[in-house]
């Protein structure tokens, strides 16, 4: 999955709504996954009683805007929360959430850290054959030597 791409729509979904308590919540008083949820009704016995109900995430905190944007509801460790990480380490926190949790935070600042944390994979990115450490990296680099040096390459065989 495309990084910068991830990271820009993980930042206009925090930018339509934003919420610092939970990964994401549904019209501010229903945590729900990144995603959404479907939500069950019962009777008393156990039986269900109308069919589900889909409560859509209205607003996310950084780590839920990821997600969302990854099309996940739970996989933290992905490369663009990598680069929030970075971004909250520049403003002297060890994980954006210590960042998202600080009282009296507004969504502005959030907004500005999430375009920080873009700004840093795309100075990243000015390596050679893209930000480094990274699947992208390695598959560009693998491209690169294929063209360079195909004989080689040919000679290594297959993977």
């Amino acid at each position: 999955m495309n990084v910068l791409k991830v990271l820009e729509d993980a930042r206009s979904f925090v930018e339509k709504g934003w919420c610092p308590d939970a990964l994401s919540r549904h019209d501010r008083y229903r945590v729900v996954g990144p995603l959404g949820d479907y939500v069950k009704k019962y009777d008393k016995d156990g039986k269900e009683i109308d069919p589900p109900v889909f409560f859509p995430a209205t607003s996310w905190s950084m780590t839920g805007a990821i997600l969302a944007a990854e099309g996940s509801q739970s996989h933290f460790k992905t490369e663009a929360y990598q680069y929030l990480t970075k971004a909250a380490k520049a403003h002297g926190f060890n994980y954006n959430a210590d960042f998202e949790g600080v009282k009296k935070r507004t969504k502005e600042e959030v907004l500005d850290l999430m375009d920080d944390a873009i700004q840093i994979y795309k100075e990243e990115c000015n390596t050679p054959w893209g930000p480094q450490n990274s699947e992208e990296w390695a598959h560009n680099l693998v491209e690169d030597v294929n063209k360079r040096y195909p004989k080689i390459m040919e000679a290594l065989g297959p993977e």
